[in-house]
């Protein structure tokens, strides 16, 4: 049987000989990279509500009570990662379950420092827009310190949607979208309280709008 010589070999098989090592080592690289960025924490860690580092971390946020009256307790079953990153903030605590939500914290080298929260709620609606068809939603933000871009020390409250009560509004408040939450099926008697499912006060006026 006649032996193939490199320079018999088909132009067409030599280029998909060299295309698959190619694509093998993109993808050893690609995994190389995410290792590397998952040793060095920068990816988000699956953690638990019991995690005794999520508990210093809550109880941080519980210590700023003042400035989340208008966000639910953080369930025990909730879906939590945590990352560390330099920048706005030294650690973010991204927590699913009814709602969607991330809570930035500061690491001094005495404390912890809660200085944002943003908690997403979802509504039952469809609304279009150049980016594709999306569930309508309210997203509530305080920031004291800049995460976000959100306006700091006070209440941010942004609509996307198509309802009419809500959509193309700039000073939503609080008691505004109570109702309409009720309406979507979330406990409203939970929001704004952080400590032992009460309900806080909501506070001065000018406190709960920008």
């Amino acid at each position: 049987m006649r032996s193939l010589s490199p320079q018999s070999v088909p132009g067409n098989l030599t280029r998909r000989k060299r295309g698959a090592g190619i694509n093998l080592r993109t993808g050893t690289l690609a995994l190389l990279a995410l290792i590397f960025l998952a040793g060095c924490s920068l990816l988000p860690e699956k953690v638990s509500y019991n995690d005794p580092r999520v508990r210093k971390l809550l109880k941080a946020a519980e210590r700023s009570s003042e400035c989340r009256f208008a966000f639910t307790p953080v369930s025990h079953d909730a879906d939590m990662r945590l990352e560390k990153a330099a920048g706005p903030y030294d650690l973010m605590l991204h927590v699913s379950g009814a709602t969607n939500r991330t809570i930035a914290f500061r690491v001094d080298e005495r404390e912890i420092r809660w200085i944002g929260e943003q908690e997403i709620y979802t509504g039952p609606k469809k609304y279009t827009n150049v980016d594709g068809t999306f569930n309508e939603k309210l997203t509530v933000t305080f920031e004291v310190e800049s995460v976000s871009g959100a306006e700091l020390n006070c209440l941010n409250i942004r609509y996307s949607g198509d309802d009419p009560r809500l959509a193309g509004q700039d000073d939503l408040e609080l008691e505004t979208i109570l109702p309409i939450l009720h309406e979507w099926g979330y406990d409203v008697e939970l929001i704004g309280a952080p400590i032992e499912g009460k309900l806080i006060h909501l506070g001065p006026r000018q406190r709960t709008r920008c």
